[in-house]
């Protein structure tokens, strides 16, 4: 609310609030999107890889 104020005590502390919205979302966004996706990504990374790819899946030839 306070970033859309347009009064002139709400324009002295415009400068904090933009700071603390955007800091908000850009945490937001790096928690719930980022931070999960690169965590994916290291787990991609550490499986073994086989070149069956039932073998790798840990499925058993019959």
């Amino acid at each position: 609310p306070l970033l859309l104020e347009t009064s002139t005590q709400a324009q002295t502390l415009k400068p904090l609030v933009i700071s603390v919205v955007f800091g908000l979302l850009a945490a937001t966004v790096l928690i719930l999107v980022i931070l999960p996706a690169f965590y994916a990504v290291l787990a991609d990374m550490r499986e073994p890889r086989s070149a069956d790819p039932a073998v790798s899946r840990g499925l058993e030839r019959p």
